[in-house]
């Protein structure tokens, strides 16, 4: 995931975080680190996080999954590409280890969740079991900038979403826009983009430019790395 994000040499990127809406920055080397799992640990999520890499951030060296459909809004503002022969439970356990080590880690902020949530979590994953279709489902969001350009290049700290509804958790990650509905139930509408036991996924593309609370957040974090650069 960080490997688009990287400068060429040295291998490090600006970490731009909001902090009572004021954007802080510092340079990060290799990645997000902090002592969170033991080496089993590492090594399960591993697995995952290669099947993730392969069929999910285009990296093809194994791919498995197939896209069988792709169409768009008539109004060209809103994508859907349609796949399957997805595996439900290594895909499931990627989505829900994702979310387990934003809510857990020190690294970025979350909302402070009931513990009975973060538990389900960790004992799904520790144990390899992975939940229901309806427990956390996620929507993935591809953001782009125009027809099969992805808005790639950097990470954004997690948003909470949350409504009178459901509690959503979001996280944009070098293009990809994951919405984690960490409690209440997924709304109902045509699409159902959510990962299910058959192993079909739709991943919805949306143009940042009709995205007006991303973009905000977005131009805050690059005005002030502007400021930073000019500075320097």
């Amino acid at each position: 995931m960080y490997t688009a994000i990287y400068d060429a040499d040295p291998q490090r990127y600006y970490e731009i975080r909001m902090v009572n809406d004021e954007a802080k920055s510092r340079i990060e080397q290799k990645g997000k680190r902090e002592k969170l799992l033991c080496q089993e640990c590492e090594s399960k999520l591993s697995v995952y996080e290669k099947y993730a890499d392969e069929n999910l951030y285009g990296k093809n060296i194994n791919s498995e999954i197939n896209l069988i459909n792709q169409s768009m809004t008539e109004d060209g503002k809103i994508f859907l590409y349609e796949f399957e022969n997805c595996h439900y439970g290594k895909m499931k356990l990627f989505l829900d280890s994702l979310l387990w080590r934003l809510i857990v880690s020190n690294s970025f902020w979350t909302p402070k969740y009931d513990d009975t949530i973060t538990e389900k979590l960790r004992l799904s994953i520790l144990n390899e079991t992975p939940l229901d279709e309806c427990e956390f489902p996620c929507l993935i969001q591809s953001i782009m900038t125009g027809p099969g350009k992805i808005l790639k290049g950097f990470i954004l700290s997690p948003l909470d979403r949350t409504s009178v509804e459901r509690q959503i958790l979001s996280v944009l990650i070098d293009g990809i826009d994951f919405n984690f509905i960490v409690s209440g139930a997924a709304p109902i509408d045509q699409i159902n983009p959510y990962l299910n036991k058959r192993g079909e996924l739709k991943i919805v593309g949306r143009l940042i430019y009709d995205m007006p609370e991303l973009i905000q957040q977005i131009k805050k974090q690059m005005d002030h790395l502007k400021d930073r650069l000019n500075n320097n």
